[in-house]
């Protein structure tokens, strides 16, 4: 299952985010998965059923197994190739790009030959009410302060909020191969959900040293009971 931007896909599967919204106002793409294969520099989209055991017999010649191919031996923009772009020299913050604009249009597909890498004006991952989405913004300060930002360091922590009566310890997250350590949430719900969304772990968090297999990798947002939800990765 890849990742793919389905900009080019609104108009025929309405894969846009709140609609088609006020003239001026943010509209968003959505983000999807696709069945594919990564091989030879190429990403072959399969077809609906296609089997394993029909690839390795094909030796991916058969070109009716595949919806489209797309060549990812260059380093253009595509709905189906993502950018980390670094904020900074001095940490390990980045965005996640997806598209350029060039003459205010979204630029993707395989026809890229005149549009680079790192735009100032362009499609990047943000987080909108809880679903993974492509935003778009006019520079790369505005997407810097609205678009969603990521650490690739292995443990977060971050402070909870308090009031005048309760005092809140602060929680820490520390993403492992295959699980995540939650400490200083004894009593509390967990949901660990992908970056699209999808729930993989709910549960009441038993010691305030609590270790969680979670059965995917890559980004995920781990939302603790009363606190702001924060993303870190799974090896």
């Amino acid at each position: 299952m890849y990742l793919f931007n389905a900009q080019d896909s609104i108009d025929a599967k309405n894969y846009d985010y709140q609609g088609k919204i006020a003239q001026g106002a943010q509209n968003y793409t959505r983000l999807a998965f696709k069945d594919a294969v990564h091989a030879k520099d190429t990403l072959f989209i399969l077809n609906p059923n296609v089997t394993t055991e029909q690839l390795i017999a094909s030796d991916l010649k058969d070109t009716k197994m595949f919806a489209d191919t797309i060549a990812l031996g260059d380093n253009k923009h595509k709905n189906v190739v993502f950018s980390f772009r670094l904020i900074d020299d001095e940490n390990n913050r980045f965005m996640i790009e997806s598209e350029a604009e060039q003459n205010g249009a979204a630029v993707l597909n395989k026809d890229l030959s005149q549009v680079s890498i790192a735009p100032m004006r362009g499609g990047w991952v943000k987080i909108q009410n809880g679903v993974p989405v492509i935003a778009h913004y006019d520079d790369f300060n505005e997407a810097i302060a609205q678009a969603e930002i990521f650490d690739v360091n292995d443990e977060i922590q971050y402070d909870a909020t308090a009031n005048d009566e309760v005092a809140v310890e602060s929680v820490k997250v520390i993403a492992g191969d295959g699980q995540v350590t939650i400490m200083g949430a004894a009593g509390k719900n967990v949901t660990i959900t992908t970056v699209l969304g999808k729930t993989v772990v709910a549960k009441t968090i038993a010691s305030d040293n609590e270790t969680i297999a979670v059965p995917t990798t890559g980004i995920v947002a781990v939302a603790v009971e009363g606190e702001e939800a924060i993303m870190t990765i799974v090896k």
